[in-house]
């Protein structure tokens, strides 16, 4: 184990965070001995490289590291606590029981880690929010019609059909129009079935030598 956090959202004592240097097998391992504690319900297993006190780190770990019929495991009629107000209410004296749970939110055996490169926000590194707070606003970015939609569309393509882009890439390029003005020209690009990936996500067009194949095509 190379750190823990007991969450103040989990109320300290039901909701916990751990990272470990994995081995193989190592994760589910430590959902058993982690959830073998009575208090804890909830428990997230993480690689360490993942920051335990980061939410955000954490749920990028389970939203891009998570196989929900193989990496989250149930385990039922274990002891519970009393105070736990998603438990009815049981006879005093009583021991409740409760359902816990643990997320493996490591990388799987075989998958490259090459491949889970950290999300990139728009404006991450401009965007202060001291500035907002002292009354600052960005501009509005034209909004578009179906044509303007079409034309934009249209860029977007002959962009990334030069180089593979991130969204984040593609909004900051075309920061002129606004976020709804991006996303619709973005869903046009699917409709009309001309956007794809590359294999690190990248946005491309569909059938071009940055394309990603299908599995097994």
């Amino acid at each position: 184990m190379k750190d823990i956090n007991v969450t103040l959202g989990g109320c300290a004592f039901w909701h916990a965070v751990i990272s470990i240097k994995k081995q193989p097998g190592e994760a589910k391992n430590a959902i058993l001995a982690a959830l073998s504690v009575m208090d804890l319900k909830h428990v997230v297993i993480v690689d360490d490289d993942i920051d335990v006190f980061n939410p955000m780190d954490v749920e990028w770990a389970i939203a891009t590291r998570v196989q929900g019929d193989k990496d989250i495991l149930i385990v039922t009629n274990a002891r519970g606590k009393p105070l736990d107000p998603s438990l009815p209410p049981t006879p005093h004296g009583v021991v409740p029981t409760t359902a816990k749970v643990g997320i493996d939110a490591t990388i799987g055996e075989g998958i490259p880690k090459e491949r889970f490169e950290r999300i990139a926000y728009a404006y991450a590194d401009t965007a202060r929010i001291g500035d907002y707070v002292k009354g600052k606003s960005d501009p509005l970015g034209k909004a578009g019609d179906e044509k303007i939609v079409a034309d934009l569309a249209a860029q977007i393509l002959k962009a990334i059909a030069e180089q593979p882009l991130y969204y984040t890439e593609v909004a900051e390029r075309f920061a002129a129009y606004d976020f709804q003005t991006v996303a619709r020209a973005l869903g046009h690009l699917h409709a009309t079935e001309r956007l794809w990936q590359d294999p690190e996500g990248r946005m491309c067009e569909r059938g071009s030598k940055f394309a990603a194949q299908r599995p097994g095509g």
